[in-house]
């Protein structure tokens, strides 16, 4: 079982993983929320592995991509991160 502080690191690492592509830019705003504003990770606690970390993150880039013409990208954040 990966600690708190673990699963943070592997969330950590992915956001900073370049794809060049535009996902780079929503994993960099990701970045931003999570370690330069420093909000809340308690999602991580649902998560109990490296897939799982990274399947919820892949799948809130793609409710930004889908959704950001109808809102902004840090209001999708905050609607797609909750458990």
């Amino acid at each position: 079982m990966l600690t708190y502080q673990e699963k943070k690191i592997i969330l950590e690492k992915y956001l900073l993983l370049e794809a060049n592509s535009y996902i780079d830019g929503i994993k960099d705003e990701l970045y931003v929320h999570f370690f330069v504003n420093e909000n809340d990770c308690n999602f991580l606690d649902f998560l109990s592995n490296k897939k799982e970390i990274i399947c919820k993150i892949d799948f809130v880039i793609s409710k930004v991509v889908l959704h950001e013409h109808e809102d902004a990208r840090e209001q999708i954040i905050e609607n797609y991160i909750g458990v």
